[in-house]
């Protein structure tokens, strides 16, 4: 069994511009409203610490697919019993001046069918906010430039 969230938005700015964002994890505590801090390097294979807000927890998960300016996936939790796979994929729009961000997590394991509906949902509209303020701050820098 599996549960599973899925988020999208289009931002106003290349690939790139949003990659930097995304993947400047030094940063997230100044906008980010889910995480409150990331430790580590982008690099496949890493483990990097991520402490969830809502959670009150800090996680150990593992960067598990990096493909610069299109898709960062990590991983994280006890394999077979429940395991979150995160992903951002990044897919360029009009001649690469636009950004469709897919944003979602997928539960695997004998127990993610326990994860309750309503943290499904408001972890879902979290991810939206951060979307959305993550949007906002990458056109923001666009039109800075």
């Amino acid at each position: 069994m599996s549960k599973s969230y899925h988020t999208k938005i289009v931002i106003n700015a290349s690939p790139e511009i949003v990659w930097k964002e995304l993947t400047n994890f030094a940063e997230y505590p100044d906008w980010n409203p889910i995480i409150k801090y990331i430790k580590g390097s982008v690099q496949e294979g890493n483990k990097i610490k991520v402490h969830l807000i809502p959670l009150k927890s800090t996680l150990s998960v593992r960067l598990i697919n990096i493909v610069p300016n299109r898709e960062l996936r990590w991983t994280g939790g006890v394999p077979k019993v429940t395991t979150g796979n995160h992903y951002y994929i990044l897919e360029p729009l009009e001649s690469g001046t636009k950004t469709l961000l897919r944003h979602g997590e997928h539960f695997t394991g004998l127990f993610s069918f326990m994860i309750p509906s309503f943290v499904i949902k408001k972890m879902e509209k979290l991810f939206n906010e951060h979307n959305e303020i993550l949007k906002q701050r990458v056109e923001a820098l666009v039109l800075q430039d």
